[in-house]
């Protein structure tokens, strides 16, 4: 009995050694210097500055599974902050659904950084089970707004109507084909009129993109005809300088209410260079903002492409070429064992060959190879690079 229980001791002693060592001082206090600086409620930092907080994150080899939990809260909303504010989908998506799967560890702000990961990402499934414990927890007042802001998931992942518009200076606008071109729509009308900080998001986010060729914005007013001219009064005072489509119809308007049912006016709803649509939302949203550069970085091949995902949890399927992958095996014929955030590292360097993105996925394999040495991972790192 002696034996067993200074058997026991010396087990937990090692993991107390083994936990300690997995801390790096250094590298926690990092994490923590980049959560404060990067994690804020209402914006998200530059795209220069998130770019370089997603590098530096991920160079401090912190293991996920080694860090205290409120470490690993810390970790991963810092990383989906800066994903989402470089426009890497895929990566904000991804630790988007780590940290959900932390479940009662979760605050409030973190259930929000669970839901822009998810929105980033197009993931409607993953938002609307964050929206769901979200509009439950102690510390929301406005429950309405949570729910309304879960209805918006209803079209995401679907792809967008095979139909197209003709907007007031006779361009074809196809709503699910453009060639790569990322198309978002403005739904407005005067009875429900844009609000003052509404327009000024909305003309914000234009000049954003203004000169982007895989970017379009276009409004779509359902008006009645008696209507009709005052709604092109307003957009002409309220500066919409993108191209217009008037229905001329206030209720089962074509698109407004038949091709879409996205809900009440106005809003805006975002389709990819895919054709699914990605968000549905309002252009002053940091979420839906965010989403727009995800998809914009997208189509230009500056990042990995995700498919989005609808809250039945049925995947969209890729309208691209598949990637092609390559089996690899130890060369002393076993098996090596495999690392999650290696894994995760590998997927996003497959997707930026696929994309053409090869010095993005050069850097990924090689760190791979350089933090994970000896897994399955770091072997097929060294096949890709060659």
């Amino acid at each position: 009995m002696a034996t067993a229980r200074l058997f026991h001791v010396l087990i937990a002693l090692m993991a107390i050694v083994a936990s300690s060592a997995a801390q790096d001082p250094a590298g926690i206090a990092e994490m923590e210097k980049l959560y404060k600086t990067v994690v804020k409620p209402d914006a998200l930092p530059a795209k220069k500055e998130a770019a370089e907080a997603f590098a530096k994150l991920n160079g401090l080899n912190l293991p996920l599974e080694k860090l205290q939990p409120p470490q690993q809260v810390m970790l991963l909303r810092t990383a989906i902050h800066a994903a989402a504010g470089c426009g890497q989908a895929m990566a904000a998506g991804e630790r988007a659904e780590k940290l959900r799967n932390l479940g009662g560890l979760l605050d409030a702000a973190s259930l929000e950084s669970v839901i822009l990961g998810a929105t980033v990402a197009g993931d409607a499934k993953l938002a609307d089970e964050a929206f769901a414990e979200l509009s439950n927890h102690a510390q929301v007042k406005d429950r309405k707004a949570v729910a309304d802001r879960r209805r918006r998931l209803d079209l995401v992942g679907q792809s967008a109507p095979e139909t197209s518009c003709v907007t007031d200076d006779d361009t074809i606008v196809d709503f699910a084909s453009r060639e790569g071109v990322v198309l978002l729509i403005d739904f407005w009308n005067m009875l429900d009129k844009p609000s003052d900080a509404s327009v000024k998001a909305l003309r914000g986010l234009f000049e954003v993109y203004r000169a982007e060729p895989k970017f379009l914005l276009i409004g779509i007013n359902a008006d009645s005809p008696a209507r009709l001219e005052k709604a092109r009064e307003f957009a002409k005072s309220a500066k919409f300088e993108w191209k217009q489509h008037y229905e001329e119809q206030m209720t089962n308007a074509p698109f407004t209410h038949e091709a879409f049912h996205a809900g009440r006016a106005p809003y805006q709803l975002l389709i990819d260079k895919n054709g699914y649509i990605r968000a549905v939302g309002h252009a002053g949203e940091m979420a839906f903002r965010a989403a727009v550069l995800a998809a914009v970085s997208e189509a230009r091949g500056d990042a990995a492409v995700i498919m989005p995902r609808e809250q039945s949890g049925q995947r969209a399927e890729s309208r691209e070429a598949p990637p092609v992958v390559h089996q690899t095996k130890p060369k002393d014929g076993g098996k090596l064992p495999s690392n999650p955030e290696a894994a995760s590292m590998l997927r996003e360097a497959r997707a930026f060959l696929k994309t053409g993105m090869k010095t993005k996925a050069q850097e990924l394999l090689k760190k791979i190879i350089e933090q994970y040495p000896g897994t399955q991972e770091a072997e097929e790192a060294k096949f890709l690079l060659g």
